[in-house]
């Protein structure tokens, strides 16, 4: 999938490096960015993302980036996102 600046992309992250990163590699996309996994589910009902990049591991009793894709299973728009689950931690 090739993503250029007609794209839309949202990422779910708590690190600021890895968010820096998400905003340089994607500088020419429309790019949301938040650290809360609740507002990412809001954010992805209420949007048409071209590509979702989910945090696996948000570090605390949060929901993982796993765990929002399970929450949004059933909602009819996540069909036709592309969903990537990243993590850093290497036992993860």
């Amino acid at each position: 999938m090739e993503i250029n600046s007609n794209k839309k992309v949202l990422v779910l992250d708590d690190s600021d490096e890895r968010v820096k990163c998400f905003k340089s590699t994607f500088k020419d996309c429309d790019i949301d960015v938040t650290d809360d996994p609740i507002l990412a589910c809001d954010m992805i009902k209420n949007n048409k993302y071209s590509v979702i990049f989910l945090d696996h591991d948000l570090g605390d009793s949060r929901p993982s980036g796993r765990e929002v894709t399970k929450m949004l299973m059933n909602e009819p728009l996540i069909e036709k996102m592309f969903i990537v689950i990243h993590t850093n931690n290497p036992s993860a």
